[in-house]
């Protein structure tokens, strides 16, 4: 069970790891594409930009060859009043100045098909970049698809662990149940022959029967007042056993009363529960509702440690020790285990209580089996799963606050 447990942990942690790396991915690709769309959308406008000074300086050129074809006739006519002789001298200074304006236009025009070779340049260059960013982009789309396909086998693997391990845990859980079910048959057998013993030797065992058997008004009362009477008689034959769980729920229900709750309520004892059903969903345990909290107080750890002291004197410590913490091992799997906790909340449901929060609390008798609890190391591990193992007096602390 800890290993299927264990398996099914590490699958679910490597999926999230897969996922956070690919979340990460898609996020930087994401930036990355923002990024570089920016880049796109600044070179598209330069070259709208570089376009329009060509068009523009293309019209210039178009103008200054005919300033050209002009400034040749300016020449003919210079030309010909220098051989004359006889240039008016009005029209001079303006000549001169039309021939400085042609040579600033030869000028300007070398100047503007520089930079029309440049803006050629320039948008060579832009559809290179554009080349590079649409292959990247294919690239991008590919990865991203790998990924997603990647993620998507992962899942399916991890899916089909999970059912298996599903699975195999009904297995083992139907096993268990039927090695419970000869385990009761077993003891039952037991109890029959011991019955049998104490009715050939106990004369008042054999007594109290005959008075059970005569005062009984109903079948139901009858098999109760036998059980309990046979279960005393065995008790008071074997003084080993130490049943403080008894007085763990007389403590816990005087408590309750003494602080003004009700019962059904405010707590609940699985004792309290009528529906024959519903008493099936607990077994020595108790809920009690405060401040919108709902309080689980469960009673078989006592069990544990009631053994643990009948059996210091038989074992040696290591046993011991092996025994107690192989116990509270399967303890705190069976309180963590959601079948434990929904059992529960379903009969909180029927008695209609309210809460938000939920708190699971192995109650004990007294400081010694906590010092016990500490002394193994389990003190610890009980908070590591989020549960708590507490004292009577403890669990006054939060019943009177």
């Amino acid at each position: 069970m800890q290993l299927l447990l264990i398996t099914t942990i590490i699958a679910t942690l490597a999926f999230l790891a897969i996922f956070v790396k690919f979340w990460r991915y898609k996020k930087y690709a994401k930036k990355e594409i923002e990024s570089r769309d920016q880049q796109i959308s600044e070179i598209a406008a330069e070259k709208d930009q570089m376009l329009l000074d060509l068009q523009q300086a293309k019209s210039e050129a178009s103008n200054l060859r005919n300033n050209k074809g002009n400034s040749k006739f300016t020449d003919n006519i210079l030309n010909k009043n220098r051989g004359g002789g006889n240039i008016s001298e009005d029209l001079k200074p303006l000549l001169d100045e039309i021939e400085i304006l042609r040579k600033e236009k030869e000028e300007e025009m070398k100047l503007r098909l520089e930079a029309e070779k440049q803006i050629e340049l320039a948008l060579q260059k832009t559809g290179e970049i554009q080349k590079r960013m649409d292959d990247w982009k294919i690239i991008q789309d590919a990865s991203m698809k790998d990924s997603k396909n990647a993620i998507i086998d992962v899942g399916n693997d991890l899916y089909q662990k999970l059912a298996k391990s599903h699975k195999t845990e009904f297995e083992e859980e139907r096993n268990l149940i039927d090695h419970g079910i000869k385990n009761v048959s077993s003891y039952l057998e037991q109890i029959s022959k011991k019955i049998e013993f104490l009715e050939k030797n106990n004369v008042e065992f054999t007594k109290e029967m005959k008075d059970v058997i005569a005062n009984s008004s109903d079948k139901k009362t009858f098999i109760s007042q036998i059980v309990k009477t046979a279960q005393n008689a065995i008790f008071k034959t074997d003084n080993n056993i130490i049943d403080e769980t008894k007085d763990l729920t007389n403590n816990l229900e005087t408590l309750f009363k003494d602080h003004g709750y009700k019962s059904k309520k405010d707590y609940v004892f699985d004792h309290d529960i009528d529906d024959h059903e519903k008493s099936k969903l607990m077994f020595s345990d108790c809920i009690f509702v405060k401040q919108n909290q709902l309080y689980i107080f469960d009673f078989k750890s006592q069990h544990y440690f009631e053994n643990y002291k009948i059996n210091s004197k038989k074992l040696s410590p290591p046993k011991l020790t092996e025994l107690i913490q192989e116990k509270l091992d399967k303890y705190i799997l069976y309180l963590c285990n959601p079948k434990y906790k929904n059992s529960i909340l379903k009969v909180a449901s029927s008695y209609d209580l309210k809460f938000d929060k939920v708190s699971i609390i192995a109650l004990v008798l007294s400081p010694k089996e906590i010092k016990i609890t500490e002394e193994l190391g389990y003190f610890t591990k009980f908070s590591n799963h989020t549960l708590k193992i507490l004292a009577i007096e403890e669990a006054n602390k939060i019943i009177s606050i």
